[in-house]
């Protein structure tokens, strides 16, 4: 369950080598700032610490990164993120690595997958240490809310952390953004109701997103000028536009991805044209699309860019993604 796993990081032992592995991006993230803080937690950060994107960067200079001794402090942290595919040039040398790493160094690794089928990534099984969740439940995505809850001070009543997880989606990160718009909603109330919810969450319908998320696949962006223009001259915030929109996406993902049996917490109609959607456009569908909006949405609370246009560049990024892609 991941809050046992997200209680155990308190304890953990900081081995050199540790994977973050997880459908949720944010709460990857959470897990691999934790760590980092109880690694750093007396250092010099800014001399301890190197980061690196695998598809970028490579592995070599992480690797030698990993090989310096931490300046004034116990350890030093390499953090590498996407290392979902390694070049065959660096194989061997990240095997070596593997075989035989720096005790003073943690060398963090954060991705969603690996494919256990490589002899590389069988080797760092054995030797690193693996925290690894799966697609969060709808149980655990209440009880989160719940908790996000009690951190803002605010008490709710009857099924509000229920139907924020079913107008939002399972992701712990957009939860949690959206529970404290709530309680900024609601001010010095202390009670969130089913009706607050509904006034700030529900106002967008699903066919006013499925037009955009059909517009930003279909590469069509004229169509997508004109169905977000519409949110937006309807007076909808763009910050609610993006967090509908993520919840899209999610519920697209956790449809292709769900096991046989496994049910969607969303109505049969409603799942129906999700399944549309997911059978036209099942090849560009990857959680790698979340990164975007959930870039967007740190943007959009700290940048004085204009929140509009914050919202449109971000899903103008995520057409031209899937034509990389």
């Amino acid at each position: 369950m991941i809050f046992n796993l997200l209680k155990s990081l308190h304890s953990l032992p900081l081995d050199p080598i540790i994977v973050v592995l997880g459908p949720d991006s944010w709460l990857r993230q959470k897990i691999c700032q934790s760590l980092m803080d109880r690694a750093l937690d007396s250092a010099m950060r800014e001399m301890n610490f190197s980061q690196f994107h695998a598809k970028e960067d490579g592995i070599a200079k992480a690797l030698q990164a990993c090989g310096e001794y931490p300046c004034f402090a116990e350890k030093r942290v390499v953090f590498v993120k996407s290392l979902e595919k390694i070049s065959k040039a660096e194989v061997e040398t990240f095997k070596d690595y593997l075989k035989n790493p720096q005790p003073s160094t943690l060398l963090l690794l954060e991705l969603e997958k690996l494919d256990g089928r490589l002899d590389w990534v069988k080797l760092l099984k054995k030797q690193a240490r693996i925290l690894e969740f799966d697609a969060l439940s709808t149980d655990e995505c209440i009880q989160w809310v719940k908790l996000c809850f009690k951190r803002e001070a605010k008490s709710y009543t009857g099924e509000v952390p229920a139907l924020i997880v079913e107008l939002i989606g399972k992701q712990f990160g957009m939860l949690q953004n959206t529970v404290q718009q709530l309680c900024l909603y609601v001010g010095e109330l202390h009670e969130v109701s089913q009706e607050d919810c509904h006034k700030l969450l529900s106002k967008v319908s699903e066919e006013n997103i499925f037009e955009v998320i059909e517009a930003v696949f279909s590469d069509d962006f004229k169509a997508l000028h004109q169905s977000l223009g519409a949110l937006l001259d309807s007076g909808e915030a763009p910050l609610k536009i993006l967090a509908l929109a993520y919840r899209h996406l999610s519920i697209l993902l956790e449809i292709k991805f769900a096991k046989a049996g496994e049910a969607v917490s969303i109505s049969p109609w409603l799942q129906r044209k999700y399944q549309t959607q997911v059978n036209k456009f099942s090849n560009y569908l990857n959680y790698d699309l979340l990164k975007p909006l959930v870039v967007a949405d740190e943007k959009l609370k700290s940048s004085s860019i204009p929140s509009k246009f914050i919202l449109q560049n971000s899903l103008e990024r995520l057409s031209n993604q899937l034509r990389r892609d």
